[in-house]
C-alpha cells in the first residue's frame, strides 16, 4: 500500500516590517527635537546641566504628586470614549484634586505636612483599590484603532508635552539656577503665598516670612498656592526654585488639555489633535503667560480646554462623569483665575440652549438633572457632613471669585476709569494673539486665513458645539476690542485676547487640517497655512525666550545671606526702584524690619512703610545712597549694602508687618 503523498502547504510569508510607518514618526519626532534644539541655541540655555538637578527634582516631585492623586480619579470618571486616553488625563486630575484637597484641609486646620501625606495615602490607596476592583484596562477595538496605536495616542502626546514644558525653562538654564523666570511681581506673592500656607493656617499673619499674609485680593487662589506648596515640600527646594518648573508641568498639561479638546470635542484625528496641541502650546502668547509669569492666568488657561470638553460632553449626552469632571476643571479655573469663568460659562449655556431646544422640538426632556443621580435619604446623611467639613474652604474660596467678579462687572461701564487696571501686560498686536508674526501687512492677511481656517474648525465639532464656540468666541472678539478701544484698557484686551487665541488657533490648525483632506488648491493652502503657523510659532517662542530675564537672580538670593550676617533686629532702609526687584528685596530681607525711600504705591501688593531712618541701607550698585556711611559692607553686580550714618534724624518706621496695598487693579490679578 502505498502512502499518497500530500500536497505542500507553503508557510505564510513573513510580514515585513513597519518601516514605512515607522521612518515617518521618527523623522517628525527628530524635526521636534531639532527645532527645540535651534530655540535652545539662540537663547542661549548652555548652561542647562547646572540647573538640570533641581529642575528634575521640581518636575519628579509634581508628576508623582499629581499621579499618585489622579489615577483613581481618572479610572472612576474617565467616559468610555476617553478610555483610549486614560493615561493623558491622570496628571491634569491629580493637579486638580490635589489642589482642592490640600485645600479644604488647610482651612480645617490640619499642619500642612499632615495634610499632604493623608491626601498621598488616600491617592495611593485610591489607587491600589481602584486597580484591585476595576482591574487593568481594556479597549474597545474600535476605539483604539480610531485613536491610533500607543504612540500616536500616548507617547506623542507626552513626548510633545515635556519638549514644550523644558522650552519654557531655558531663561534658567541660560544662567544654571532653577528660579523665578520674567518680570511680573505677582510671582513674589506667589511664592510668599507657598510659604504661609505650609506654615498654615492659610489666613493667618506670618511677620516672619518674606510675604507676610495672603494678598485679600487673591483669596480664591489658595488651590494653586497649595501645589506649589506641595511641590516645594516633596522636592525639598524652596519655592522659589520649584516654581518654573511647576508652570511648565502645568503648560504641559495645558498642552495635554488642547490634544484632548482638538481630538473629541473637534473629531480630529490623532495626528492632527497632536499638531493643535503643540502650536497651541508654543504660541507666543501662551509662552508668554508661562515665563512672564502670570501664574494664576496659566492655570485658569491649563483649566479651560478641559472644561470646554466635559461641558460640551454633559450637555449633549449627560452623564454623572462627565458632570463631575466638568464640575471640577470648571471649579478650579474659576478659582485661580475668575477671569477664565465667563469663557466655558457662554460656550457651555449657548450649546446647552441648543440641545434644549432641539430636544424639545423632538419631545424629548435633556435629562440634565436626572443625569447627576442626586442622592437619596440615606446617602444625604453622608454627604451632609462632608458638606459641612468643607464649608470654609469653599466660602473663603467663592467669595474671592465673588468679589472679582463684581470688580470686573464695574470695569464694563462706558465711563469706568480703567486707569487702576493698566496693569503690566505687553502691547501685543492683534494678530499675535492668534500665533502671526509681524510685519503687519502679511499678518493681516494670515490672520484672513486663520480666522476662515477656524470656521472651518468649527464645521469639525458638533452643532451644538460649535454654536456654543462660535458665541464665545464672538463674544471675547468683541469684549477684547471694546477694552482695547479704551483709555488704559490694555490689560483687559491681553487678558481677554490671551484665552480666546489659544481656542482659536486650535480650531484653525483643526480647520486646516480638514483642507488637506481635500484637493488640488484647498489641498495646497491648507499645507501652506499649517506651513506659515508652524514658522511663526518657532521664530515667536525664540524672540519670546532669547531675552527673557530672571527675576529671582543669583544677585537678588544673595541677598538672603547678606540679611543672615546682619545684627538682629537690625533696620534696613530699601533704596532700589519701585517695582519687583524691591519687592523682592525686601522678601529676602524678611528676617530683619524694613523700609523705602519710595516704596511700592498705587497697586495691591503689600510693601515696606516709607522711611528715611534705619540701621543699613540697600541700593543699587553704582548708586550710592544718601545717608550711608563708609565703603559698601557688602557688594555684588547689582546691589551694595552700606552702613546709615546715624547721625540721621527722625524716627525709624521700619517694620516686619508690611502694609496692603488698597488700590485695585491689575496688580491684584482676576
Amino acid at each position: 500500500m502505498s502512502a499518497v503523498a500530500s500536497p505542500r502547504v507553503s508557510p505564510p510569508p513573513r510580514a515585513r516590517p513597519s518601516r514605512p510607518k515607522l521612518l515617518p514618526g521618527l523623522a517628525a519626532a527628530g524635526a521636534v527635537a531639532l527645532a527645540a534644539l535651534w530655540i535652545s541655541v539662540e537663547s542661549h540655555g548652555g548652561k542647562w546641566p547646572h540647573a538640570l538637578p533641581d529642575t528634575l527634582r521640581a518636575g519628579v516631585a509634581g508628576a508623582a504628586l499629581f499621579a499618585v492623586c489622579g489615577y483613581a480619579p481618572a479610572r472612576l470618571l474617565a467616559p468610555r470614549a476617553l478610555a483610549p486616553h486614560l493615561w493623558l488625563l491622570v496628571l491634569p486630575l491629580g493637579a486638580v484634586c490635589s489642589s482642592l484637597a490640600l485645600s479644604l484641609l488647610g482651612f480645617l486646620h490640619v499642619p500642612f505636612v499632615v495634610a499632604l501625606v493623608l491626601i498621598l495615602a488616600a491617592g495611593g490607596g485610591g489607587a491600589v483599590a481602584t486597580r484591585l476592583r476595576l482591574g487593568p484596562l481594556r479597549l474597545d477595538p474600535s476605539d483604539s484603532e480610531r485613536s491610533g496605536g500607543r504612540g500616536l495616542r500616548l507617547a506623542w502626546p507626552l513626548y510633545l508635552a515635556a519638549v514644550v514644558a523644558a522650552l519654557t525653562l531655558l531663561p534658567m538654564f541660560r544662567v544654571g539656577i532653577a528660579t523665578v523666570i520674567g518680570e511680573n511681581p505677582d510671582s513674589h506673592l506667589v511664592v510668599g503665598a507657598a510659604e504661609i500656607v505650609r506654615k498654615g493656617p492659610p489666613t493667618a499673619v506670618h511677620t516672619e516670612l518674606g510675604v507676610d499674609r495672603v494678598s485679600p485680593y487673591w483669596r480664591s487662589k489658595y488651590p494653586i498656592f497649595y501645589s506649589l506648596a506641595a511641590v516645594s515640600e516633596l522636592s525639598g527646594l524652596d519655592p522659589i526654585a520649584a516654581f518654573a518648573t511647576l508652570s511648565a508641568l502645568i503648560l504641559a498639561l495645558l498642552a495635554l488639555g488642547f490634544f484632548l479638546f482638538a481630538f473629541h470635542a473637534l473629531q480630529a484625528g490623532p495626528r492632527l489633535a497632536l499638531a493643535a496641541m503643540a502650536l497651541v502650546a508654543v504660541d507666543r502668547v501662551v509662552t508668554h503667560v508661562v515665563v512672564e509669569p502670570f501664574y494664576n492666568q496659566l492655570w485658569g488657561t491649563f483649566a479651560l480646554p478641559f472644561a470646554l470638553l466635559f461641558g460640551f460632553r454633559f450637555v449633549r449626552e449627560p452623564t454623572r462623569k462627565d458632570a463631575i469632571l466638568f464640575g471640577l476643571f470648571l471649579a478650579l479655573g474659576a478659582f485661580a483665575y475668575p477671569l477664565m469663568l465667563p469663557f466655558p460659562a457662554v460656550a457651555i449655556a449657548t450649546a446647552a440652549f441648543a440641545v434644549w431646544r432641539r430636544r424639545r422640538a423632538a419631545g424629548e426632556p435633556p435629562g440634565w438633572v436626572s443625569a447627576l443621580g442626586l442622592p437619596k435619604l440615606p446617602r444625604v446623611r453622608v454627604w451632609v457632613p462632608l458638606a459641612l467639613l468643607a464649608l470654609p474652604a469653599v466660602a473663603v474660596l467663592m467669595l474671592g471669585v465673588t468679589e472679582k467678579a463684581y470688580e470686573a462687572s464695574k470695569v464694563l461701564a462706558p465711563g469706568a476709569d480703567l486707569s487702576g487696571w493698566s496693569g503690566n501686560s505687553p502691547d501685543f498686536a492683534f494678530h499675535r494673539y492668534f500665533g502671526l508674526l509681524d510685519p503687519m501687512g502679511i499678518a493681516a492677511f494670515a490672520l484672513v486665513v486663520v480666522g476662515a481656517a477656524a470656521v472651518v474648525g468649527l464645521t469639525r465639532a458638533r452643532r451644538s458645539d460649535a454654536i456654543g464656540l462660535a458665541v464665545m468666541a464672538l463674544g471675547a472678539l468683541l469684549m477684547g476690542s471694546y477694552f482695547q478701544s479704551r483709555a488704559y484698557g490694555e490689560y483687559l484686551a491681553f487678558k481677554t485676547f490671551a484665552f480666546l487665541g489659544p481656542v482659536v488657533l486650535c480650531l484653525a490648525v483643526v480647520g486646516l487640517g480638514a483642507l488637506l483632506e481635500r484637493r488640488g488648491a484647498l489641498r495646497a493652502l491648507g499645507a501652506a497655512g499649517l506651513a506659515l503657523l508652524v514658522a511663526s510659532a518657532v521664530v515667536g517662542q525664540r524672540v519670546e525666550l532669547a531675552t527673557r530675564p530672571l527675576q529671582v537672580s543669583p544677585d537678588v538670593l544673595e541677598l538672603r545671606d547678606w540679611s543672615g550676617r546682619l545684627p538682629t533686629d537690625a533696620s534696613v532702609r530699601i533704596d532700589i526702584r519701585p517695582g519687583a526687584y524691591q519687592l523682592w528685596a525686601g522678601y529676602m530681607l524678611a528676617a530683619h524690619p524694613v523700609s523705602a525711600r519710595l516704596p511700592v504705591l498705587n497697586t495691591t501688593y503689600p510693601h515696606a512703610p516709607q522711611g528715611r531712618k534705619a540701621d543699613y541701607v540697600l541700593s543699587e550698585t553704582g548708586a550710592v545712597p544718601v545717608d550711608a556711611t563708609g565703603p559698601p559692607l557688602s557688594r555684588n553686580g547689582s546691589y551694595a549694602l552700606y552702613r546709615m550714618d546715624p547721625s540721621v534724624t527722625g524716627p525709624d518706621v521700619s517694620s516686619r508687618k508690611a502694609i496692603q496695598g488698597t488700590i485695585y487693579g491689575a496688580a491684584g490679578g482676576l
